[in-house]
């Protein structure tokens, strides 16, 4: 009875939405690498992942190898930090300014049955007041056509 009534946490490996065969979690809470790591072996089968790394000279090498190790095909990533970071992985990459924009790709390019995850891997206080309103508007847009 306990696990038909639990209710997960808000922005925690959040299941968003299934639309047009494809699942869309919320994963905002994720400000470190580990936590997005810990993300992508939990959540099965992530085609498309969103990452939105605000500079705050963490090591992203354990990041970095495991998504190229993975089965993730797509990497949706905010400039400023990407343009140093982004050129060692061996996905398609592609840079957006805003997070309106990170989906909007996300919904072209992911593999209709698979996955995509937003798991930032950073903070974003220059776009967002914190990781709740990030997760907020990423699911009104999963939500919403654009």
């Amino acid at each position: 009875k306990v696990i038909s009534e639990f209710k997960p946490l808000e922005h925690r490996m959040e299941l968003v939405w299934t639309f047009d065969w494809v699942t869309y979690y919320n994963d905002s809470i994720a400000t470190i690498p580990a936590s997005t790591i810990n993300s992508l072996k939990s959540i099965p089968n992530v085609n498309t992942m969103i990452l939105w790394w605000m500079d705050r000279w963490i090591d992203y090498s354990d990041l970095i190898n495991f998504v190229n190790n993975s089965n993730v095909e797509n990497v949706n990533w905010q400039q400023k930090t990407g343009h140093d970071l982004l050129p060692q992985i061996n996905k398609k990459t592609y840079k957006v300014d805003n997070l309106p924009e990170a989906v909007k790709i996300a919904k072209q390019v992911t593999k209709k049955w698979t996955v995509c995850l937003l798991s930032p891997a950073a903070s974003s206080y220059t776009f967002f007041k914190n990781f709740e309103e990030r997760g907020r508007v990423f699911k009104e847009l999963v939500k919403t056509n654009i």
